[in-house]
């Protein structure tokens, strides 16, 4: 049986259907470090860190929060880094901003 930190017990059909609902109207992304993607206003960024997901197991929620760089032609970082949620980024997978739960539209 699937027990969480504190000895909870997680249904596993529940959070396959959790898992599925989080997956269809909440999509990763597809962030990663390394990747160079378009900020909502117009420039480009190198992201550095950060995570989709929170945590792993019954226990995981949506974090979506990352730190980046801006990069000139050259790719090269341009100041310092800026850390916030991926609805300032453009999604690679999507060629658009997703929204996080709970708000009412991008950004």
């Amino acid at each position: 049986m699937p027990y969480g930190p504190f000895g909870d017990y997680y249904d596993p059909n529940l959070l396959r259907i959790a898992s599925e609902i989080r997956d269809r109207y909440f999509p990763d992304p597809g962030f990663e470090p390394g990747l160079i993607v378009d900020h909502k206003d117009g420039y480009r960024v190198r992201i550095e860190s950060g995570q989709y997901l929170g945590h792993s197991g019954p226990v995981s929620g949506i974090s979506n929060f990352w730190t980046w760089h801006r990069v000139d032609e050259h790719d090269n970082k341009i100041g310092e880094p800026v850390s916030g949620y991926g609805t300032e980024l453009i999604s690679p997978r999507t060629a658009e901003v997703i929204p996080f739960p709970g708000s009412s539209g991008p950004g």
